[in-house]
């Protein structure tokens, strides 16, 4: 994908499982997730009444991991002076790469039941905000899924060790 601004790499590694749960550190992770404004406050994230993971591994070996790295233009990234500008333009552009990649992982979910796990946060209720703050069930509850994060796993310890990524 590349828009003028930036293009997408993508990376993927068929992990087998094991190793990927070497990097579930739940009460670490999850502390981390305390201090999010989204935490208690969106479907996806955490507190969780259950363990959501405990059902979704049954009878898997591997698992794929993918990832997405946005490389901005040396233009773009001349024209992003301040910190502010730099966080809305990464806003900007994720949100557009998620437009673009969302359909392709509900394909392969198609194709691979029970694989539901994406990192990062829900976006599908676009402007308006998770009814999870007012109590009310999911508006998405077939297309919302929990992030690697609300699960206990290290995203950046992941992205480093089996996609050679280093997240910033």
């Amino acid at each position: 994908m590349e828009n003028g601004s930036f293009v997408i790499e993508e990376y993927q590694a068929e992990v087998p499982l094991p190793e990927l749960l070497r990097h579930r550190d739940v009460s670490r992770v999850l502390a981390m997730c305390g201090s999010c404004p989204n935490h208690g406050r969106v479907w996806a994230c955490p507190p969780h009444a259950d363990d959501y993971l405990a059902h979704l591994l049954d009878g898997y070996t591997v698992a794929t991991v993918m990832g997405t790295r946005v490389c901005f233009s040396e233009a773009t990234r001349a024209q992003c002076v301040s910190a502010e500008q730099r966080k809305q333009v990464s806003a900007e552009a994720i949100e557009e790469v998620w437009k673009e990649l969302l359909p392709h992982l509900y394909a392969l979910e198609r194709e691979h039941p029970h694989s539901r796990m994406f990192a990062g946060r829900c976006r599908l209720c676009g402007e308006q905000p998770c009814t999870r703050i007012t109590g009310e069930p999911c508006r998405h509850p077939h297309a919302m899924r929990h992030s690697l994060e609300a699960v206990g796993f290290d995203v950046v310890g992941i992205a480093r060790e089996f996609l050679g990524l280093e997240l910033e």
